[in-house]
């Protein structure tokens, strides 16, 4: 969770404009035909009126009017006010319908606004790192809310939603440590991905009878939750025994409320899936049970669990999801035979697990899927595992320097496999210690040929050698070569060589 968090992050950066508030002021200066300024606003002519574009940095406190110069103030624009660190109150008058993406984004001291009963939308991240802002009432009039519209409002307390919003997107309170209350519209109907993430202290939530589509992870690691209710008459969900979020036909279970006291949890049997982060931040839970009718696990599935120590998964279940076990206590863990792929992150930072057992059913583990686990000294990978991914083994982040993002290698850790194979390739790309199991089978061919071509080499020595000696045999053994028979002949031409030789 704390990788997406990180990303989200990245969101208030790109916040970026002018940042000022301002009070209402005669016209002092013409830009162009569409734009025109006061002593510290920019103002943009739209079909109606105007909307605020910009402003000046350095205002404490801003009252914006209904009108400016005959034209009346229809919107705060795009980013307007973003990142006015010294702003700390806003008054907006009756007549403004529109709140737009990031008006007030990285407004960080910003304590009291007022919404007028004309706005009907706030657009995304309009409220984004507002992290002072206390208190907030919202008319009847909002009909829309953006993504992320308040997010990391660190200090929001409670927030009264008007009946007349339907939909809560991705990312509304993301990260509201403070909140504690939220009464959700009765006519709402979807709730969002990762709507109230890490809302610590949010305890009591009543999900309205209208409500059609609760997104996985819309309520991942809010600890303060005892329970979930659902409102008498919704067709879509229900609760168990624990306030746990089931599908009306009770083959998926969407989330288990984190902060229950339950520690032995046992899903009933026909239940299908698990959705992400359904267990995540799940305070006391210690043990869970799975039937054998579950065949699909969501991502994320466990994260945080700080009580978790052991689970047992199903065995028709082929893959460890990404994350499933990311930051959480798991100490023994028993990966099937059936699984084929352990995802990224699987067992990030599980610092309490000694032991794991890689099947060799297994062809793929993910990025960082070990990472962190500094209990376990050694990892066995077996030849069937042909990727590995960054950081999978023998890393780690040191726990007394939070700041350090340098993954630091783990001291003492050995990798071991066999030869020729993606672990032995991976730990000497890392630099990870690697024991090599079994006989290198290549080598052993190269030295077999090689040893096999010295005895043919030695063996046509050999044979030559015997031919040449054989013939050398065959010669000293035979007679000598039989004279000319005609010896009369021979002597008669060598005296007649030596009568001639006389004259000469």
């Amino acid at each position: 969770m704390n990788r997406i968090f990180r990303a989200l992050c990245s969101l208030g950066s790109s916040l970026l404009m002018l940042c000022a508030a301002a009070a209402v002021m005669p016209v002092s200066a013409a830009d162009d035909d569409n734009t025109f300024t006061d002593k510290t606003l920019t103002y943009e002519k739209i079909q109606g009126g105007v909307r605020i574009i910009g402003a000046e940095a350095g205002t404490i406190k801003v009252n914006i009017g209904s009108s400016i110069d005959g034209y009346q103030i229809l919107e705060i624009g795009e980013q307007a006010f973003s990142n006015c660190s010294k702003l700390t109150e806003v008054t907006l008058n009756n007549g403004l319908q529109k709140i737009g993406t990031g008006a007030f984004s990285g407004c960080m001291n910003l304590e009291k606004i007022n919404i007028p009963e004309t706005v009907t939308e706030i657009g995304e991240g309009a409220f984004y790192y507002c992290g002072s802002l206390k208190e907030l009432t919202l008319p009847d009039s909002v009909t829309s809310i953006g993504n992320s519209a308040f997010a990391y409002c660190f200090s929001l307390e409670t927030l009264k939603l008007p009946d007349t919003v339907t939909s809560l997107p991705a990312y509304t309170f993301l990260y509201d440590i403070a909140l504690k209350t939220v009464e959700l519209p009765k006519k709402l109907t979807e709730i969002g991905e990762l709507t109230f993430v890490e809302c610590y202290l949010l305890e009591n939530v009543k999900i309205p009878a209208s409500v059609t589509t609760i997104e996985p992870s819309a309520f991942v690691a809010c600890s303060g939750i005892k329970a979930f209710e659902i409102e008498s008459g919704n067709t879509a969900y229900h609760t168990d025994e624990v306030g746990a979020i089931y599908t009306m036909d009770n083959k998926t279970l969407l989330c288990y409320p984190a902060g229950s006291s339950t520690k032995e949890y046992t899903v009933p049997d026909g239940v299908e899936t698990l959705s992400p982060y359904a267990f995540s931040g799940a305070v006391d839970l210690e043990t869970v049970t799975l039937p054998a009718t579950v065949n699909t696990i969501g991502k994320g599935l466990f994260s945080d669990c700080r009580s978790l120590k052991t689970f047992t998964l199903p065995d028709n279940i082929t893959e460890i999801p990404e994350s499933m076990f990311a930051n959480s206590a798991i100490s023994s863990f028993t990966i099937p035979q059936t699984v084929t792929q352990i995802g990224a992150y699987a067992f990030f930072d599980c610092s309490e697990l000694t032991e794991i057992t890689i099947p060799e059913s297994v062809t793929a583990i993910g990025d960082e899927a070990f990472f962190g686990c500094t209990g376990i000294p050694r990892i066995y990978v077996p030849d069937s595992v042909t990727a590995i991914g960054l950081y999978t083994f023998g890393y780690y982040l040191p726990r007394d320097d939070e700041s350090s993002q340098q993954p630091l290698l783990q001291q003492g850790f050995t990798l071991s496999g066999g030869p020729n194979t993606a672990a032995k390739k991976y730990a000497q790309e890392c630099g990870v210690q690697f024991d090599q199991v079994g006989i290198d089978m290549q080598l052993v061919l190269y030295i077999v040929i090689g040893v096999l071509l010295v005895v043919f080499i030695v063996l046509t020595v050999i044979l030559v050698m015997r031919g040449t000696k054989k013939r050398a045999e065959k010669a000293a053994a035979a007679p000598p070569e039989a004279p000319d028979p005609n010896y009369e002949s021979i002597l008669d031409e060598s005296a007649e060589d030596d009568d001639l030789a006389k004259y000469e």
